[in-house]
């Protein structure tokens, strides 16, 4: 829980005029880590004022925040608690999915046909 603080738990479970997210002790605690991040994301950084994303997030930079080990694994937990090990590669899987893609549609040379 690294990227949980007394802070974001105390932001979650404060009166929503306050600005915090009114959850109880208990709705915080079985929250996982990205659905804590979740409500703690501020919108501003995810879309500018009229809808459209302008800027875009490396995988690499969010690693980086995460403990890895020599291997290249992030230990995690998943919504049961149970200890899982995630595999980086610097890159989200919408990027390898596009990479495929263009690596498959690579153009190949076409004769011209002459008249």
């Amino acid at each position: 829980m690294s990227s949980v603080t007394v802070y974001s738990i105390r932001i979650l479970c404060n009166d929503p005029w306050n600005g915090g997210g009114g959850y109880s002790y208990e709705d915080v605690a079985n929250m996982s880590q990205d659905q804590i991040a979740h409500r703690l994301c501020d919108i501003e950084l995810l879309k500018d004022k009229i809808g459209k994303r302008t800027k875009t997030v490396q995988a690499s930079g969010v690693a980086g925040l995460a403990k890895v080990d020599e291997q290249g694994r992030i230990k995690a937990r998943d919504k049961d608690g149970n200890v899982i090990y995630l595999k980086t590669t610097g890159k989200s899987k919408a990027q390898q999915i596009r990479e495929a893609n263009e690596a498959k549609r690579k153009p190949t040379r076409r004769r011209r046909k002459r008249g």
